[in-house]
């Protein structure tokens, strides 16, 4: 016997404050720990629905108005019932507006039906189970047929791109107070220039209290030494980003023949193993339009130069 219907709740635009989308998820009276979901999370013509273990995912939250009922994840696809014949499978469709795409609430009795016929959403068995598809059947007031709107967050928007470095490392070291010592020693070194190239360059900058550490070594060298010991703090042809970087790998300087080795053995930490030193990472990923930065706490020192001991 086909149920007769009730005063029902038109899914519209009215329900939402400020013309906002009235983002729900869906679950059958019966389980209310499964929800309407789109197989997979991808919105395209003909992805069948199902029901899974909610799990608060954009693939179970739905933008619910204008009678329709469209994937919050891609609005632009709707649940549509097909040819609306008991036993239809639903699935998603491109927003059309026809009434296969047509849907009513009717709260007292927690039916969703097609508002073109007497069928109501339902679930295959008599049991709601991860994995069941929705059809449309018949409407009977038996629990497969009784739904629950629950509010839901909606999904979660997209981030802005971060925006497009505009300063090479030199003009970003020259914009870091702390980096002004590097800044000077590039200067006497004469590697302004090979710094402002295009690269990209990876570039671990030690901080002017790291030179000051180790003042008595620096002053004493020479300009190519000087030279020598930047270029170690420099891995050129790449931009690698902290999440790039992997434990024990070899890193090349442009201090030729001398490497770097990368320590990820404490959680959350950079540590770049020297030669004779090693340096930790306080400052990652600095984008630059020519490569990327890394702040130090220390000056790497390679074979052949004074190793480094600390000015009282």
């Amino acid at each position: 016997m086909t149920m007769a219907r009730k005063a029902s709740i038109v899914l519209s635009a009215v329900a939402v404050a400020n013309g906002q989308e009235w983002y729900k998820t869906i679950t059958p009276e019966e389980n209310q720990d499964l929800c309407l979901d789109a197989p997979g999370g991808i919105a395209y013509n003909g992805n069948s629905l199902w029901l899974w273990e909610c799990n608060g995912m954009a693939s179970q939250t739905w933008a619910v108005d204008n009678n329709q009922i469209r994937y919050a994840a891609d609005e632009s696809y709707c649940i549509d019932s097909g040819d609306m014949g008991a036993g239809t499978q639903l699935f998603l469709w491109e927003c059309n507006g026809l009434p296969q795409q047509s849907w009513s609430y009717d709260s007292d009795a927690m039916r969703m039906y097609i508002d073109s016929s007497a069928t109501c959403l339902d679930y295959s068995e008599d049991h709601a189970n991860n994995g069941q598809a929705f059809h449309i059947w018949d409407c009977n007031g038996l629990a497969n047929q009784e739904w629950h709107l629950w509010d839901s967050a909606g999904p979660e928007p997209t981030p802005e791109p971060p925006a497009a470095p505009t300063m090479s490392i030199v003009d970003t070291a020259k914009a870091t107070p702390t980096l002004s010592s590097l800044v000077d020693a590039l200067v006497t070194a004469d590697l302004v220039n090979t710094l402002e190239g295009s690269g990209p360059f990876t570039v671990f900058a030690p901080t002017n209290d790291a030179f000051a550490a180790i003042s008595n070594v620096v002053d004493g060298l020479t300009t190519e030494a000087l030279s020598d010991v930047l270029m170690y703090h420099v891995i050129g042809n790449t931009r690698a980003f902290a999440s790039d970087l992997t434990s024990d790998q070899l890193l090349p300087t442009v201090f030729n023949g001398h490497n770097l080795t990368v320590d990820l053995s404490v959680a959350g930490t950079v540590t770049l193993a020297g030669e004779t030193n090693s340096v930790q990472v306080t400052m990652a990923d600095v984008d630059c339009t020519n490569g990327v930065v890394h702040i130090v706490d220390a000056v790497l020192i390679p074979n052949g130069l004074p190793a480094p001991a600390l000015s009282v």
